[in-house]
């Protein structure tokens, strides 16, 4: 269930969402109705934003989780047994053990959800079909796409592709840095 979206075409899982979120049929307001209360607009221009948010959240979660399993995976076991025969509690062997292990892959998560942020597209496409709930959601790929394929105004989505382009390089490259400092190897 949590891997399903990083398997799935976001098309298809926007569409998904689009139909759990519709005001007239939806399965959300379908529940919400049947608890007594009166249905949402989950797809208006005031609510857009967060229900695109938490597609988003949803369909990196499965991500997320196995790059953590990986790194979790990789943490010897034998250090774990040493500091527990030392008399460290669990607590201090997830501080001084697990997590100076895993940052090589909150390291890793940090720069790929950085970059999938910024490059949000198809969930607001889908979700709100280029509505007014759309033009609240303010995505630099959405604004991209505007410019370029909906007014044509292609110098400017060049100019903002190039802008996007330069933050994502800027970011890798301060990440990188921080690395050196707060990245531990076995």
């Amino acid at each position: 269930m949590y891997f399903l979206p990083a398997v799935s075409s976001a098309v298809a899982v926007g569409l998904v969402w689009s139909w759990i979120y519709a005001k007239d049929a939806g399965l959300l307001n379908y529940i919400i109705t049947n608890l007594g209360g009166e249905p949402v607009n989950w797809l208006s221009t005031r609510n857009a934003l967060y229900s695109v948010v938490i597609v988003n959240i949803w369909g990196a979660v499965g991500e997320g989780a196995i790059i953590f399993l990986a790194g979790l995976q990789a943490v010897p076991h034998d250090y774990h047994e040493a500091a527990e025969v030392d008399g460290a509690s669990s607590w201090q062997r997830f501080i001084h053990i697990t997590l100076p292990l895993l940052t090589p892959s909150i390291f890793f998560q940090t720069i790929i959800a950085t970059i999938n942020a910024f490059q949000a597209f198809e969930y607001v496409y889908v979700l709100t079909r280029g509505a007014n709930g759309a033009s609240q959601i303010p995505t630099m790929v959405y604004s991209i796409w505007q410019n370029g394929f909906r007014w044509f105004n292609m110098g400017t989505a060049s100019a903002q592709a190039l802008v996007l382009a330069a933050i994502l390089i800027v970011l890798t490259l301060i990440y990188n840095q921080l690395q050196k400092r707060w990245v531990v190897y076995e």
